[in-house]
């Protein structure tokens, strides 16, 4: 690509830069500031690590890492959502994310992952029914409920103004008496 006089040019000027970083990061490396830094990223770390989320890089805190619309293909496994319905994939893609993410990305995602999506659709219909589990945090945007902590809910009250005293919510999110077949 390069004759050899070219790339012992650019070998040369490659190894000037890296030792020059180097050199700067060893002097960052040397501050109370950043010392502190470090030992702060260390529990931040173990903390995601014991809640199960993904671990924040100190390149993502310093804003050095390119912000992508999408995980790169090579982190999601081919058949990692394979065999699912969509919004259990979807809810498995938002776990390993660890954050909200478009209606957009999650379909991706879940494709790149084997997952069959017929209709984005349905998809965002799904993720927007499932309240016990998925929160709509925008214009076609998602999340886990459990990342943003315990909600109130209202019951929910019966066609004819709470006419039938107020039944409430049984377990597992679902209506009780004849409510939960009319929704079906």
């Amino acid at each position: 690509m390069f004759d050899e006089n070219v790339k012992s040019q650019l070998e040369q000027a490659l190894q000037g830069m890296r030792q020059n970083l180097e050199a700067g990061v060893a002097e960052l490396k040397g501050d109370p500031k950043m010392s502190q830094i470090i030992a702060s990223h260390k529990q931040l770390n173990d903390l995601e690590g014991m809640l199960e989320r993904p671990k924040t890089s100190l390149a993502a805190l310093f804003g050095l890492e390119a912000q992508e619309k999408l995980e790169p293909a090579s982190a999601i496994k081919i058949d990692e959502f394979y065999g699912l319905q969509p919004l259990e994939a979807a809810k498995r893609y938002l776990k390993r994310k660890g954050e909200a993410a478009s209606l957009d990305e999650i379909v991706a995602a879940i494709k790149a992952g084997g997952c069959k999506v017929n209709s984005p659709a349905n998809l965002r219909k799904t993720l927007t029914r499932s309240t016990w589990q998925v929160a709509k945090v925008g214009k076609d945007a998602f999340g886990l409920v459990e990342f943003y902590g315990p909600r109130k809910r209202m019951p929910k009250k019966d066609k004819a103004d709470n006419s039938n005293g107020g039944e409430e919510e049984g377990e597992n999110g679902e209506e009780s008496g004849d409510e939960q077949n009319e929704t079906e």
